[in-house]
């Protein structure tokens, strides 16, 4: 996202200013290794009065495109490496009846388990204090 305050800061590092021609510039931006279409862009947004936003929206609809495939090929080309997709991979996960009836039961039963031992553990603790301090069915005196 070129903004032109980052780039008079660019320029200032680099001991250019923007008053410089516009080959030298591209020279500069060039060593630093940006690209011909940024390098046309900085100059155009140096030349010009606005701040960037433009430019700014225009790099962002260039570099989201959700009507872009995405194939294994076209990744390849964009990224600069092999990449192997598995398209069967890709598709959303459905379940099936069968398969949602299962995970329910898998629920309960875990929501089953909890609730008994918890009555478990609060029952042995109420017994446990019973029989500790001596009252109800401990007591002594019965």
């Amino acid at each position: 996202m070129l903004d032109r305050n980052f780039l008079q800061s660019f320029l200032r590092v680099n001991n250019a200013s923007e008053a410089m021609s516009n080959e030298d510039i591209a020279k500069i931006l060039f060593r630093a290794g940006w690209l011909q279409t940024e390098t046309d862009e900085a100059i155009t947004l140096l030349r010009s009065n606005t701040n960037g936003s433009m430019y700014s929206e225009k790099r962002k609809a260039v570099g989201f495109r959700p009507d872009m495939d995405f194939s294994s090929a076209q990744l390849s080309v964009l990224l600069g490496v092999d990449v192997v997709i598995d398209p069967s991979k890709l598709s959303t996960h459905q379940q099936t009846p069968v398969q949602r009836a299962r995970v329910a039961l898998l629920h309960f039963v875990f929501v089953a388990s909890v609730i008994v031992l918890a009555v478990g553990v609060a029952l042995g603790a109420g017994i446990g204090s019973a029989y500790y301090f001596e009252i109800g069915p401990f007591d002594p005196a019965l």
